[in-house]
């Protein structure tokens, strides 16, 4: 409790710090992002679909320069990671894959901007998606250097590990309230690190007054959303019942 409300009492002052800046360029990852890292990989977790893949694409074996690394990540994500799952669940029937549950953060080691991609990948996707990672990457950053494997994949066996180890980028001054020990990654031109959208506080706070609501009134509540056991039921794009605008935030 005590950690929260200290972690409560500067994100006003980190607010103000970091409003009007007119290129968002960070040197670590904020620590209100890392919260947000760390309660959506339990979310995940909880939801019966854990993040059980970890992705490691590194752009220094590819043209894209470091400046627009995260750029290059948010198009992929967007425009081809997501769209992809969409399409290919609606066509396999399997509803069950959706929405996208990942986690991620970039870090730029001299001449080798890396990404890190926690993600939760459905059984019997690992080849085809990877695949098709590869083909979106060259799209998106050009040629690729396969000799120097710009893209490694391989199981999240310690998810809750592999969440921290993606946040080492935190600002030192908070690492602690997160057992987290703190390495620098350089400096980021865009946003450097988030979450998918239903793994959002406003996804993860609607879920859990709907689950509340089914323990409380019992199991025919659960039309009104997601059952306790699918929870990946929640619609990222909408938005929750108490906010006027906006979605659910990286």
């Amino acid at each position: 409790m005590a950690a929260q409300a200290h972690l409560s009492s500067i994100d006003a002052q980190d607010s103000a710090l970091t409003h009007g800046l007119k290129a968002r360029q960070s040197e670590h990852i904020d620590h209100r992002q890392v919260r947000n890292i760390i309660r959506a990989e339990r979310f995940a977790e909880r939801a019966g679909r854990p993040l059980n893949f970890f992705v490691t694409i590194n752009l220094g074996h590819t043209a894209c320069e470091a400046d627009n690394a995260s750029k290059v990540f948010e198009r992929l994500r967007d425009n081809h990671y997501t769209k992809w799952l969409r399409d290919i669940a609606r066509r396999r029937d399997q509803p069950s894959w959706l929405p996208a549950f990942y986690v991620w953060s970039i870090e730029d080691k001299p001449g080798h901007p890396n990404i890190h991609w926690l993600i939760h990948k459905p059984v019997g996707l690992r080849s085809l998606f990877e695949s098709k990672l590869h083909v979106w990457l060259e799209r998106l950053a050009g040629p690729l250097n396969n000799s120097q494997t710009p893209i490694l994949i391989k199981p999240a066996t310690t998810p809750t590990g592999v969440a921290k180890y993606l946040s080492k980028g935190i600002n030192p001054r908070y690492a602690k309230l997160f057992r987290i020990n703190p390495i620098p990654q350089g400096i980021i031109k865009g946003k450097r690190a988030g979450i998918s959208a239903a793994l959002g506080p406003a996804a993860i706070a609607h879920a859990t007054i709907i689950n509340l609501a089914i323990e409380v009134r019992g199991p025919q509540s659960a039309t009104a959303g997601p059952t306790p056991h699918h929870l990946d039921a929640v619609n990222p794009g909408t938005k929750a019942p108490w906010r006027k605008t906006g979605s659910a935030a990286e």
